[in-house]
């Protein structure tokens, strides 16, 4: 018997590639969907975002004086929780669904993957008290990669942190500068800008 296993093999394209054109939902919505709350970061200016082909996001703010810029994108599952339950119901001898809520950790190294041109160096994992105190979350991880192609927008260095919540979604925050030090510098007071919401 041929096992078949239900997971969309281009999870990316809907996940990771997620236009924010006027016609597809607004940071604000995904941020209700998701169960999110998000605090607009003091002293950086909203920029619009840059459609791409590697990773997009909703919201980004940018420093008026020094070359730093944090980006912000909502991933909310509901979609995705309601497909599974669809095809749980018309499951076919060897048919195999994967739960949405294990999808993170392949969606953040694909995240990396796209963002960083095919590079997945080490990162490191939230302990799971850590990320429920700081952002209401279940899982998450955290790395620093080389920006390359159209999301790099002539920045060196990004710092990626990517929160999930069974049942909600994920939350993805890229910090982009040039200068290292200016980057860890920069993102300290944002740093838990963007949290879900307590149950």
């Amino acid at each position: 018997m041929v096992r078949v296993l239900r997971i969309p093999l281009l999870l990316c394209c809907w996940w990771l590639f997620f236009s924010a054109s006027p016609q597809e939902p607004t940071f604000e919505s995904l941020m209700k969907r998701a169960g999110m709350v998000f605090t607009p970061p003091d002293g950086l200016k909203p920029v619009s975002p840059i459609a791409n082909d590697q990773m997009n996001w909703e919201a980004a703010y940018r420093h008026p004086r020094k070359k730093f810029e944090v980006r912000y994108a909502i991933r909310p599952m509901d979609h995705q929780l309601e497909e599974y339950e669809t095809a749980e119901q018309n499951k076919k001898e060897g048919d195999v669904n994967i739960h949405p809520n294990k999808w993170f950790r392949q969606v953040f190294e694909m995240t990396v993957l796209n963002v960083s041109g095919g590079q997945l160096p080490d990162y490191a994992i939230f302990s799971s008290d850590a990320v429920k105190k700081e952002f209401n979350g279940d899982w998450g991880a955290t790395v620093t990669i080389p920006p390359k192609g159209d999301f790099a927008g002539g920045y060196k260095f990004c710092l990626f942190v990517f929160i999930h919540k069974d049942d909600k979604g994920d939350g993805y925050v890229f910090y982009m500068a040039d200068d290292k030090d200016l980057l860890l510098e920069s993102m300290k007071p944002i740093f838990h800008s963007l949290k879900f919401l307590m149950d």
